[in-house]
C-alpha cells in the first residue's frame, strides 16, 4: 500500500497546534531534536564536497577513503591503524593560524600523514620543515605524489616531505622547537609509546614543543 503524500502545509498546521498547546520553549526544543542529526549530515556532504572540490581543482588525492584491509597489514604498525580519513582543511588553517608565533623556528610534524593533506595545508605556511610519518607505503606513494603536484603549482612556501615509517619509532629529539600534530591516525597502545618517546626528546633537547591532537 503507497503511503500517502503529506504536504508542508500539514506539518506547518500541526507545529503551530504544538506552539498554541505547549508554548515557543517546547517548540524550539522539537525543532531542535528534530534539526540537528540532518544539519550534522548536511555538514558532512558540504565538508567532503569542499575537500573533492580541492583535490579536483589541484589534481590531488587526499579525499578517497582507503580501508585498512587494503594497506600493509603485515607491517606491525598495522595492528595500531586507523581507516584513512584526512584533517578537514579549515580546520588545519585555523590551528595554525591561532598558534600566534614565529613558524619558521619550528619543524612541523604530521604523525600518521596519510595521503598528505595536512602536510599541504601546513605547507602554505612559513614552517623550518614540515614533515610526515606514514607507517603505510601505498598512502605514503599517494601522499608523494599529491606533495610533488602541489610544490609544481607553486602553492608552498616550505617544502614538505613524506616519510614512509613506523611513528613509534621516530627520533623527535633530532629537531628542536617543533609542532606536532595528530588528527587520530592510530589506537592508544601506539600512543602512549609515541609520547614515551616524545617525553624522552624532551629531556634531551629542553626545546620549546607544540602539540595539537
Amino acid at each position: 500500500m503507497t503511503k500517502p503524500i503529506v504536504s508542508a502545509k500539514y506539518y506547518a498546521a500541526r507545529f503551530g497546534q504544538h506552539i498554541r498547546e505547549n508554548g515557543l520553549r517546547s517548540a524550539a526544543v522539537l525543532v531542535g531534536k528534530n534539526l540537528i542529526w540532518p544539519y550534522c549530515g548536511w555538514l558532512i556532504r558540504r565538508r567532503i564536497q569542499a575537500h573533492e572540490q580541492f583535490d579536483l581543482k589541484h589534481g590531488l588525492d587526499t579525499q578517497t577513503p582507503i580501508p585498512i584491509r587494503d594497506l600493509e597489514i603485515w607491517e606491525p604498525a598495522a595492528q595500531y591503524a586507523v581507516h584513512y580519513e584526512g584533517a578537514a582543511i579549515p580546520l588545519v588553517h585555523r590551528i595554525l593560524r591561532h598558534l600566534r608565533t614565529d613558524l619558521s623556528r619550528f619543524t612541523f610534524i604530521d604523525l600518521g600523514s596519510g595521503k598528505g593533506r595536512v602536510l599541504l595545508v601546513a605547507a602554505q605556511y612559513c614552517f623550518k620543515s614540515v614533515i610526515g610519518l606514514e607507517f603505510s607505503k601505498t598512502l605514503h606513494d599517494i601522499a608523494q605524489a599529491n606533495l610533488s603536484n602541489f610544490v609544481k603549482q607553486g602553492l608552498t612556501q616550505t617544502p614538505p616531505t613524506s616519510i614512509n615509517m613506523d611513528a613509534g619509532e621516530f627520533d623527535f629529539s633530532q629537531f628542536t622547537d617543533k609542532v606536532v600534530f595528530c588528527n587520530n591516525p592510530f589506537t592508544e597502545t601506539l600512543a602512549l609509546r609515541i609520547l614515551d618517546n616524545y617525553e624522552l626528546s624532551l629531556q634531551k633537547t629542553r626545546r620549546l614543543v607544540m602539540k595539537e591532537y
